[in-house]
């Protein structure tokens, strides 16, 4: 079993966590995070790159390359996200300005894994397949109501006061009687992609890097973790970072929003798991 594919989960994982203790702290030690998270991009350039020249020969459709190559995506991100926590971007779009470089990386990379990679990998998680199975269409519309009943009951308890969030959404959503809707499909498409588009999706990805290390594989080196407990973990953390980004300049934020965001966060991550696509969430996250 190669080293880097393992090196580049586990730098993941250091940044999501690193994270979420930052943003849900003092904000005291932002250039060790920030270090510490291009650290971790660099690493996972490097096990890309590595996966990728071990594989050249079968190609970069097969073996491990997909996997890295999506945590080397999510890795970047939160490598520009850093930036932002030493104040060098500011507003409420400046947040998703880390986007900006996950496509960059993809350009980069279309010249190592060719178009039909990239168009392969994305209408995967785009597909709608699986948005009618099962009970999937019942939970969308509960899901969806919870949501805005929960937003307007947290939005009614603080009498206005909205904290951060409040001067930089207030006049744009008065403006315009079509402002809040815009908003609600834009905020969505963005924060999706942020979230379960990038993290949540290299983190499930990433399944088939640990599978020899879980209880499930012949000698494996870490009998306590398994296959399910991993993509819970990976389903928590995603919720944890989401909910943390929220804390401060969110809607909710606040402790009580944190705790909101994150339940939100399992369920739409639950939707990616149970149907293997962002249709779902999206969704639910428009509404």
């Amino acid at each position: 079993m190669s080293l880097w594919p393992v090196v580049s989960v586990a730098t993941l994982w250091l940044q999501l966590i690193s994270s979420s203790i930052h943003l849900l702290g003092d904000c005291e030690y932002s250039g060790l995070f920030t270090c510490l998270s291009w650290v971790s991009f660099v690493l996972n350039i490097a096990g890309c790159v590595s996966v990728f020249v071990d594989e050249k020969e079968r190609g970069a459709d097969e073996g491990d390359f997909p996997a890295v190559f999506w945590l080397c995506i999510a890795s970047s991100h939160m490598a520009f996200r850093s930036l932002l926590h030493l104040g060098i971007w500011h507003g409420i779009i400046s947040s998703f300005w880390c986007l900006v470089p996950i496509g960059l990386i993809l350009l980069c990379l279309l010249g190592v894994v060719g178009p039909s990679f990239v168009i392969r990998e994305v209408s995967q998680m785009v597909s709608p397949q699986n948005l009618l199975t099962g009970w999937v269409p019942v939970f969308l519309l509960v899901s969806s109501f919870l949501t805005a009943a929960a937003l307007v009951a947290w939005s009614l308890s603080k009498r206005g006061n909205h904290g951060a969030i409040q001067p930089f959404l207030g006049p744009p959503l008065t403006s315009h009687w079509s402002a809040p809707a815009v908003f609600s499909v834009g905020n969505a498409i963005l924060e999706e992609a942020d979230f379960r588009a990038v993290i949540f999706w290299a983190l499930l990805k990433s399944e088939q890097l640990v599978s020899p290390l879980l209880t499930e594989a012949e000698g494996a080196t870490v009998p306590g973790l398994s296959l399910q407990t991993y993509r819970v973990a990976a389903l928590a953390i995603q919720a944890l970072v989401f909910a943390a980004f929220h804390y401060q300049g969110g809607f909710p934020n606040g402790k009580m929003g944190v705790l909101m965001v994150f339940v939100w966060a399992v369920v739409l991550g639950l939707f990616v798991w149970t149907t293997g696509a962002l249709v779902a969430p999206l969704l639910v996250h428009i509404v």
